[in-house]
C-alpha cells in the first residue's frame, strides 16, 4: 500500500501515542502489536491524556517545553524528562531548556546542581535559578557550595528575602547557630 507506515509499540504508552497517530495523519497506518496482555508501561486510565504524534520529528523547541511542562504538571516525570532532554539536547543554549531540564531532574530527584550552573551561564543573575542551585548542591552534599552561592548573590541583592531564608536554613542545617539569626532576621525584615 503507497504511503503506509508500520508501527510497533513497546507497550501501552507507546501504543496510546501510536493510535493517536494513526488517526491524525492522512495515510494508511498500521499498529502491530503482540496477542495477549501488555507489560505495561503507563497507560494510565487517571492520567490526562497528553498526546504526541508518534512520529514526530526532532520538533519546535517551545512545543517540546510545552510538552515538559505539561507533563510535569500531570506528574508523568519520566515523560517530563525525556521530553526536556529533547528540548536540551536540540538546544543547548537556550535557557528555557537548560533550566527545564535542571528543574525537572531536580524535582525526579536526580542530580541537577551541575545542570543549574550550566542554566545560570545561560541567565545570568537570575535568582531563581541561584536559589534551585542552591538547593540541588545542598541536596548532593555540597551544603559548603550552597552558602557561598547563596552568599555572593546575597552580595549583589542584598534586599532577596527568599535568598536570606534559604541562606539562614543551610546555616541552621550546617550546625552554624550563630549566623542563621542575621540571615533570617534580614528574610523576616525584608517581608
Amino acid at each position: 500500500v503507497p504511503n503506509m507506515t508500520l508501527m510497533a509499540p513497546k507497550d501501552e504508552n507507546e501504543l496510546q501515542h501510536m493510535i493517536y497517530t494513526a488517526v491524525q495523519t492522512g495515510h494508511p497506518t498500521a499498529v502491530r502489536y503482540p496477542r495477549g496482555n501488555g507489560i505495561g508501561g503507563g497507560a494510565a486510565t487517571d492520567a490526562p491524556a497528553i498526546h504526541r504524534p508518534a512520529l514526530q520529528g526532532p520538533g519546535n523547541l517551545t512545543d517540546l517545553i510545552q510538552r515538559a511542562a505539561e507533563l510535569r504538571a500531570a506528574q508523568r516525570m519520566e515523560e517530563a524528562l525525556e521530553t526536556i532532554t529533547e528540548a536540551a539536547k536540540l538546544h543547548p543554549d537556550d535557557p528555557r531548556a537548560a533550566f527545564g531540564l535542571a528543574q525537572i531532574s531536580f524535582e525526579s530527584w536526580r542530580p541537577a546542581a551541575a545542570l543549574f550552573a550550566h542554566a545560570r551561564t545561560l541567565v545570568p543573575g537570575n535568582l531563581d535559578i541561584v536559589r534551585n542551585h542552591a538547593l540541588a548542591l545542598a541536596a548532593e552534599g555540597g551544603g559548603t557550595e550552597a552558602k557561598r552561592l547563596l552568599e555572593d548573590a546575597l552580595k549583589a541583592a542584598p534586599g532577596w528575602a527568599d535568598g536570606h531564608r534559604i541562606l539562614a536554613v543551610q546555616r541552621i542545617t550546617a550546625g552554624d547557630d550563630a549566623e542563621f539569626d542575621s540571615s533570617y532576621a534580614v528574610a523576616v525584615k525584608a517581608e
